[in-house]
């Protein structure tokens, strides 16, 4: 607070002042024209000297009082008694009067030495030498302004400082201090800009208004175009801004037309250097030119092996999707292979759109074209085994296989179903197993067959005694090492009411969708039935189907709390109903499987999941093979996956060998005279 001198009337005490008083009351205190003084008039503090005969006493006030009567001072704890010189320290305790006691206010040490430092702004009219320099951190902004050092650094050695860029201006509009504004070449003036109007943000001038005007006036401070702005609010350190939908608006968020104009400092300061990170790099620039001189993206490998590797000029630093790379190959692929780029991450090459390169599909010296689609590389040139007259189709498996070792044969699943060979057993009609309470529960485990992996149905032969009006359901299982079930259900069927049960008739029980199931694996298979009429005189009994199965019936009497088992007589039998992959479904041939035997299509030479669509090659030379007889023909064997030179349960002649790797398909079937 400023500190100022005073020339006040002498006064005196009117109330008597203990050692220990920390107020002096006096009589009135007023200036040398006999006016009223305020606090405000002295300053921060001011100061006044006690008197009564030989003791004297300088004594430091903070608050002033006055009113019709007399005059109150408030004495702070330390400003009785205060030392004459410098430090001119006081304490709490001082020297006592009594009333009449002579009071002035005098031009005292402790007030005076407040002058001439920094407590108060000073013009000096004289020389001032300092035996050292003054400090400041200041930027010097007018022209008499003095420089520190740091500033003469920045000036002579390029030292980080804020130099503003600043042109006189004339407003388009209304404009105000901190308003982003672009330059209007047709009308010479600067108006707001707005992000959703591309001609305010794009390809023009742009400043900030460092003050308000109007249209046709000079905006107030100029514009500035590059350099510090001190006129915003709200915003984040740090966070990069952009130009905002709003006209004359910047945002932390982009606009519709996405321009940057900054880095905040602070909450109210801008680093203002419009479009500072969309401006192309060297390497982007290089990369264009390469682009326009038609050399872009090519490259020879050389690293010997199909994990090919290729350095272009310029580098990329990043893989972007739809970038397009030719290479030429050094040596032919294996099976499944990859691309890196300028030393980034390989990549696999895929062919028709997501499926493993097979064996052979580049040459040694071939010239490969891909595209980065976001994962992969996807192969746009022809791959080298396709010759005019090999033909690739895409399907969908209906198992998992894998034919990046050899070419795997397939066929197209027809959807069979309810196997003779599976039939799992039958029941005798007796009392165990009599359907007459809804806490029992009935079932069977099986293993399932080889070759199949989904099931579909599972069909029960059903006897109806008088009227049950209960529901039936039957839940599949995994059996436990007791051929118990075991676990979460794997799926519940459709539900058959016990009023549509006939007389000794077969019921499907059918899976709204298929199970998946594995070949070998032993599952339970559980009847069940809820709610409605079912008693000792309304019930269904599970009949005999006429054939037995090597497994365990079960029986439960508290909703399958516990379970009983029969190895003898398989007391509660069911028919399983599998079907294989699904009809239209590529799967394993089999020669002496009669639902792998037929429709063979081609050879699968990749790897694919369940239920995935892959490339299956149904005509042409097929190439990747091992070990084969050149000149001899190829049969699809018994054993699962395979083909041989000698004819399996099934005629199936898939072709003949044109050399130990490639075999050229000819497909025949059932003929004698193959």
């Amino acid at each position: 607070m400023a500190q100022y001198i005073v020339k006040a009337l002498k006064t005196y005490l009117k109330s008597p002042l203990t050692t220990s008083a920390l107020s002096v009351v006096l009589r009135k205190l007023v200036d040398s024209k006999n006016n009223n003084l305020a606090m405000a008039d002295f300053g921060s503090f001011g100061v006044i000297v006690i008197k009564q005969g030989d003791t004297i006493e300088m004594i430091k006030f903070t608050g002033l009082t006055q009113n019709a009567t007399n005059c109150t001072l408030t004495i702070p704890s330390t400003g009785r008694n205060l030392n004459p010189t410098q430090p001119y320290a006081g304490s709490a305790i001082g020297n006592a009067f009594q009333s009449g006691a002579e009071v002035i206010v005098t031009n005292d040490p402790l007030t005076v030495m407040q002058f001439g430092n920094l407590n108060n702004a000073q013009t000096w009219a004289l020389l001032n030498t300092f035996t050292v320099m003054p400090q400041s951190t200041a930027i010097p902004s007018v022209g008499a302004d003095l420089i520190n050092k740091t500033y003469a650094d920045a000036l002579v050695l390029g030292v980080l400082t804020t130099i503003n860029v600043i042109v006189p201006a004339t407003a388009g509009e209304t404009v105000v201090a901190g308003n982003l504004i672009y330059f209007d070449t047709t009308d010479d003036e600067w108006k707001k800009c707005d992000a959703d109007t591309a001609g305010t943000v794009e390809n023009t001038l742009l400043g900030i208004a460092q003050g308000a005007g109007v249209n046709g006036g000079a905006i107030l401070g100029g514009v500035l175009l590059r350099g510090l702005d001190t006129n915003q609010t709200g915003m984040t350190q740090g966070d990069v801004m952009y130009a905002s939908n709003t006209a004359g608006g910047i945002s932390s968020s982009a606009g519709t037309k996405e321009v940057t104009i900054g880095i905040a400092k602070s909450a109210t300061n801008l680093y203002f250097n419009p479009r500072f990170n969309q401006t192309l790099t060297e390497n982007q620039q290089d990369l264009i030119e390469a682009v326009e001189a038609g050399t872009d993206f090519y490259a020879a490998s050389a690293v010997g092996t199909d994990a090919y590797a290729i350095t272009i000029s310029p580098a990329i630093t990043a893989y972007v999707s739809g970038m397009r790379f030719r290479f030429k190959a050094d040596v032919a692929n294996t099976g499944a292979c990859t691309l890196a780029v300028s030393g980034l991450s390989a990549l696999a090459i895929k062919k028709a759109n997501d499926q493993d390169t097979a064996t052979g599909d580049i040459e040694a010296g071939q010239i490969v074209e891909v595209v980065y689609d976001g994962t992969d590389f996807q192969m746009q040139s022809q791959v080298a085994q396709s010759l005019a007259n090999d033909v690739f189709i895409t399907m969908t498996a209906g198992e998992a296989m894998d034919g990046t070792t050899s070419p795997l044969p397939v066929c197209i699943d027809n959807g069979a179903s309810a196997l003779t060979a599976n039939i799992i057993g039958g029941v005798n009609n007796t009392g165990s197993s009599t359907f007459d309470d809804t806490t029992k529960a009935f079932g069977q485990s099986f293993t399932m067959p080889s070759g199949y992996n989904r099931l579909k149905t599972i069909t029960i032969k059903l006897n109806k005694i008088s009227s049950p009006t209960s529901t039936m359901v039957v839940n599949l299982y995994l059996a436990d090492v007791n051929d118990k079930p075991t676990g979460a259900s794997l799926g519940t069927s459709g539900t058959i009411a016990m009023s549509a049960v006939g007389s000794n008739t077969t019921h499907d029980f059918v899976f709204s969708t298929e199970l998946t199931v594995v070949a070998g694996v032993k599952y339970c298979a559980i009847l069940t039935a809820s709610g409605g009429t079912l008693d000792g005189t309304n019930y269904v009994q599970v009949m005999n189907l006429g054939s037995s199965y090597a497994g365990f019936g079960l029986s439960s009497t508290d909703s399958g709390g516990t379970w009983s088992t029969s190895a003898t007589d398989n007391s509660f039998l069911m028919v399983g109903g599998f079907i294989g992959s699904g009809a239209g479904r590529i799967v394993t041939t089999d020669s002496d499987n009669v639902d792998r035997q037929n429709n063979f299509i081609g050879f699968l030479k990749s790897s694919v999941a369940d239920a995935s669509t892959t490339s299956i090659q149904k005509d042409g030379i097929v190439s990747g093979f091992t070990g084969l007889s050149a000149g001899s023909k190829y049969y699809v064997s018994d054993t699962f996956g395979t083909i041989g030179t000698t004819a399996g349960t099934r005629k199936i002649k898939v072709g003949w060998a044109k050399s130990t790797t490639e075999l050229v398909l000819q497909v025949q079937e059932v003929d004698a005279t193959l």
